[in-house]
């Protein structure tokens, strides 16, 4: 009786790791997927193919995405909050999910 317990304890401890691993890959798989959709939209923006938006890259993203002009004060703002102000430019690398935040 006890080695039937020891059994089903163990199957039940397998089928929950199995569970959370499955949870996880989708997670991951997720995550991976949406990264793709945004690193696409960032380079479908970035016209010279530098790996970064400039302010021209970043008002033609946001006229075109969404209807918006960016005002420069609010330009100035955004790039220094990127710490990228002195450079005139946001890196992709730097922030990889900025275009969501624009």
């Amino acid at each position: 009786m006890a080695r039937m317990a020891a059994c089903s304890m163990r199957k039940d401890t397998t089928i929950k790791s199995c569970t959370e691993s499955k949870t996880e890959a989708l997670r991951r798989a997720e995550a991976k997927e949406k990264f793709a959709k945004q690193m696409a939209l960032f380079s479908k923006y970035d016209a010279n193919k530098d790996g970064v938006l400039d302010k021209k890259e970043i008002a033609n993203f946001a006229k075109k995405e969404h209807n918006f002009a960016v005002p420069d004060p609010a330009m100035v703002l955004l790039l220094k909050a990127t710490r990228a102000l002195s450079r005139a430019e946001i890196p992709c690398a730097e922030n990889p999910q900025g275009l969501c935040s624009l």
